[in-house]
């Protein structure tokens, strides 16, 4: 019997080099899309509460400003964040019981950037500023009638509260130590810059239990 000469079939076959791309495109990883998880505060209203680490809480609140939020000084429904610090209160409080998101201070520095070094005073105190801080020095059982008092630092009640219990007996209370400043009463994580000034200008400080005394004398 004859044998046939038809050829069998072949199978295509690839080269070497051409076999090991399409071994190594099988095993590459298919890239995921990445979501954004920086949070975003651009229209929203915020809160912080507590002493800003190494920061004044204005300066920390302009910063947020300056990406688009709004920050008030108390919590309420309209509220989308409330920046809370470790020593943060009863508006912490206030925000977990009307469930708003209650954020640390990591978060915060993470959008507005850490703390730089404390800075000291601007301007180099003169012997003149000195000697009128000096002259005009009052004693802690002089009240604080017709003296000028500046806050700083968290104390047992907001800022705003404790302003006007010293109006109320008397005192001009201001934003800033400057030489015609009587009193520093400081709170906890009290402001760097401030407390540096009045040490400079030989401003008295006090303490809010020293206050109280004197606010009941």
């Amino acid at each position: 019997m004859a044998k046939s000469n038809t050829a069998k079939p072949t199978k295509p076959t690839k080269s070497k080099s051409t076999a090991k791309v399409v071994k190594a495109a099988a095993k590459a990883p298919v890239p995921k899309a990445r979501a954004s998880t920086k949070l975003s505060v651009t229209g929203k209203t915020v809160v912080i509460t507590g002493t800003v680490p190494g920061m004044e809480r204005k300066d920390a609140e302009a910063k947020l400003v300056g990406l688009g939020a709004r920050c008030t000084s108390a919590v309420s429904k309209k509220t989308d964040y409330v920046f809370a610090m470790d020593d943060a209160g009863s508006k912490k409080a206030e925000a977990e019981k009307l469930g708003i998101p209650v954020l640390t201070s990591t978060v915060l520095f993470g959008l507005i950037g850490l703390p730089g070094k404390p800075k000291g005073p601007k301007k180099p105190v003169t012997a003149e500023a000195k000697e009128k801080v000096a002259a005009r020095k009052p004693t802690n059982e002089a009240g604080f009638d017709g003296k000028t008092v500046v806050i700083t630092g968290t104390l047992s009640q907001d800022r705003a509260a404790i302003a006007s219990i010293l109006e109320a007996a008397g005192a001009n209370v201001t934003g800033s130590v400057s030489a015609n400043t009587h009193y520093l009463v400081t709170g906890a994580g009290v402001g760097a810059s401030k407390l540096s000034k009045a040490t400079a200008l030989g401003v008295m400080i006090i303490d809010e239990p020293t206050m109280n005394r004197m606010l009941a004398d």
